[in-house]
């Protein structure tokens, strides 16, 4: 495994535009200053229309902090901003509307203004977003499927919302990879992350220990242990870092554990599997280190196993139901149903489309019989994007994922983009594995990870080295 040595960027710097910045690759004062000026003008017009916009206290608090924040946002490293970006919606989401019962606007705000703001970065250096032809396509089949949704005249909430949550996968690889990613912002995102998620961890644990706990937060933490498992594995970061990684890593596994959070821990232990085959291909030393972490793993979890039960019994008992499990059953018929709906509109039904799927079940039935619920979201990704987008947008997703996979794939063999490779392959394969019965690759809280996979396998500068070669 090559070190973890940071390095300015993966890709080639173009020569910054003297429009936005007149040197030194920065966003000059002139223009943030400009930015915070339009910020806090539309914070004061925002809290003047507030009693007849019926905006609510929390609202006025977002619009009133946010010119300090667009400055600190322009002012930080872009892993420390990516971090909590792709955090800060989920926590937002716990705050205003605890559970999994809806997604307020506000949760869309730090990944919106994150990527504003990578975006003013890059024109200030020089660069721009790099789309390649399987994220065209897939754009291509969500604009359709928009189409679609729009004359169809489904809800335009719901329609703006599907949207931008697919769309969201391949802007923000396209930014990710125009602008490069160097291994020192990775370490940055990844800590930052850990370090905003603990807190609502550590909460959870002090006053719900053993209950079980639906929230969107929580949902972050599986992609958040498997990261973390790829950096103590390859030894990436510091001493201090990788302890940090250590204790947080066994913080939100322990949550995990205790919340009942069947899928989500399922998950966790799927991809911390890819993480330890990947480490096993580097050499037969990174075989045996592997090797020997899951032997001791599954000896402290069997040795801890009596007390796991008797400290919150049913989480315990929960987490072993398995494939026998209620929602399991309730995840299989409602993919059925919505793949029944693909096959006989083969063009999609539209984003915003209402799906009758057998997803709940009839509280007044003795033998608990699956009825049917009409809604606008299903929870298999394959299956929704089969029948929100047609077989046009699942494959076209599916070439878009498959080729960043082959590619994280062949990084692997190159010694000096080994570790971004495992990386993307992880995420990749944790997002497909995710995508089963879950929205890991449709819902706005999940893309982010697979969009920094997507970016990771294939650089902008790997497609002009190639060029070059021919």
């Amino acid at each position: 495994m090559a070190a973890w040595t940071a390095h300015r960027s993966i890709v080639p710097r173009r020569r910054p535009s003297p429009l936005i910045v007149p040197r030194g690759g920065a966003v000059s004062g002139a223009i943030l200053g400009l930015f915070v000026l339009v910020a806090t003008a539309v914070a004061v017009v925002v809290v003047v229309i507030a009693p007849s916009a019926g905006l609510s206290d929390v609202d006025l608090l977002v619009f009133g902090v946010s010119p300090a924040v667009l400055y600190a946002a322009f002012r930080m490293p872009v892993g420390a901003l990516l971090g909590l970006a792709f955090v800060g919606g989920p926590l937002i989401n716990y705050l205003l509307i605890p559970g999994n019962v809806g997604i307020p606007w506000q949760s869309g705000v730090p990944v919106a203004a994150a990527e504003g703001v990578l975006l003013v970065r890059m024109l200030a250096a020089g660069q721009r977003p790099s789309l390649r032809v399987s994220e065209a396509l897939f754009l291509a089949a969500i604009g359709l499927a928009l189409l679609i949704g729009v004359v169809s005249l489904a809800d335009p909430r719901v329609v703006l919302s599907e949207c931008v949550e697919t769309t969201n996968l391949a802007v923000l690889a396209a930014l990710l990879r125009g602008r490069g990613i160097t291994r020192g912002e990775l370490g940055t995102l990844i800590l930052a992350a850990n370090l905003a998620l603990l807190p609502f961890t550590l909460a959870y644990l002090a006053q719900s220990f053993g209950l079980r706990a639906v929230d969107f937060v929580h949902a972050q933490t599986p992609t958040v242990v498997i990261v973390n498992v790829w950096v103590l594995m390859g030894r990436h970061g510091s001493r201090w870092t990788r302890l940090i990684l250590l204790v947080t890593t066994m913080t939100f596994v322990v949550a995990l554990v205790s919340a009942s959070q069947r899928g989500n821990f399922f998950v966790a232990v799927a991809g911390s599997g890819v993480v330890l085959a990947a480490h096993s291909t580097e050499s037969v030393r990174g075989a045996a280190r592997s090797v020997a972490l899951l032997l001791m793993v599954s000896s402290l979890g069997w040795l801890l196993l009596p007390l796991a039960s008797e400290l919150a019994p049913d989480s315990i008992a929960r987490l072993s139901e398995g494939t026998s499990a209620r929602t399991f059953t309730l995840r299989v018929t409602e993919a059925e149903d919505a793949l029944s709906e693909a096959t006989a509109t083969p063009w999609g039904l539209g984003l915003g489309a209402v799906i009758d799927a057998r997803s709940a079940y009839d509280p007044s039935d003795e033998e608990v019989r699956v009825v049917s619920v009409a809604g606008t979201f299903i929870h298999d990704s394959y299956a929704w994007y089969a029948a929100k987008t047609g077989f046009f947008g699942l494959v076209t997703m599916l070439m878009m994922v498959a080729t960043a996979l082959l590619a994280g794939l062949r990084m692997m063999r190159e010694p000096e983009r080994a570790g971004e490779g495992q990386l993307a392959v992880v995420l990749l394969t944790t997002s497909c594995i995710g995508a089963i019965g879950g929205p890991a690759l449709h819902g706005f809280y999940y893309t982010t990870w697979a969009a920094v996979g997507l970016a990771l396998a294939t650089p902008a500068h790997a497609r002009a080295r190639s060029h070059a070669r021919g």
